[in-house]
Order: C-alpha cells, then sequence, then structure tokens
C-alpha cells in the first residue's frame, strides 16, 4: 500500500495527460478533414520527384542492360538489373505505402 500511494501522483499525471489527448481528438473531428487534405498535399508533392527519380533510374538503367547484353558482360548485367528493381521501387513507392 505504501507503493502506491508513493507513485500516486506520477499515476495521476499520467492518467490525465492520456484523457487530455483522447478528449482533444474528440473535439476536433471538424477540423480533421482539412487536416488530412494538406497532409495529403504534402505527400503528392513528396512523392512526384520521387517518382520522377525513379522512372529515370529504370529508363537509364534498362539502356545499359540492354548495352551490356551485347557485350555480356555478367558483373554489369547484374548490376543493372538492381538498378532496374530499385528504380521501379522508387516509381511504385506511393502505391506501396498506401
Amino acid at each position: 500500500m505504501k507503493e502506491i500511494k508513493k507513485y500516486k501522483k506520477e499515476c495521476f499525471s499520467s492518467f490525465l495527460l492520456g484523457s487530455c489527448s483522447i478528449l482533444s481528438n474528440v473535439f476536433a473531428k471538424g477540423e480533421t478533414q482539412a487536416a488530412v487534405n494538406q497532409v495529403n498535399k504534402l505527400v503528392n508533392s513528396l512523392y512526384k520527384p520521387i517518382q520522377a527519380a525513379g522512372f529515370l533510374i529504370t529508363l537509364y538503367a534498362v539502356g545499359m542492360f540492354i548495352l551490356d547484353m551485347r557485350s555480356e558482360n555478367s558483373d554489369a548485367i547484374g548490376k543493372r538489373i538492381m538498378q532496374i528493381c530499385v528504380g521501379l521501387f522508387l516509381y511504385g513507392l506511393k502505391g506501396l505505402m498506401s
């Protein structure tokens, strides 16, 4: 019982902090849609350059892959396959994250 009394203030303060965050989410329902729209705009603006970089990396890697196939350099072919995979991953990152 002494241990409970010893930590009474800490437990009460953590309970108050937890309940305040729950109540603030309940009362903020009207503003959440505007916040979600702003976050979606930010995410879209961040993914556009990443998607463009992925497309360019893939395009470059496919071109170099064709040239490396002609020279039969197996190390370079493996490197280009890895670059193609990275480019496709970056290009499809938005779809994977959502």
